[in-house]
């Protein structure tokens, strides 16, 4: 399974639904990790420290939701709604 993280889009969030620690511990666990580009950087975590924590990094959102088939609310993701 797949877990993705998109970069925050409001304006101050500093917050991010994944750190690299948390990565390598779904990792751990079977998960595969994906985040997008930039994600991180208000919290401080630079990109290079998702790929060293064997997280993938994908430049643009939809890329990132292309790979998710579940948001963390267990819905469908946006591509696999019409299913």
């Amino acid at each position: 399974m797949k877990i993705g993280s998109p970069k925050e889009i409001y304006k101050g969030e500093n917050r991010i639904a994944m750190t690299p620690e948390s990565a390598k511990q779904l990792q751990k666990l079977g998960y595969e990790c994906i985040i997008e580009t930039g994600a991180g950087n208000n919290s401080n975590f630079s990109d290079k420290n998702f790929k060293d924590a064997g997280v993938k990094v994908v430049k643009k959102f939809r890329s990132v939701m292309e790979r998710i088939r579940y948001n963390s609310k267990g819905q469908r993701s946006w591509k696999d709604r019409s299913i």
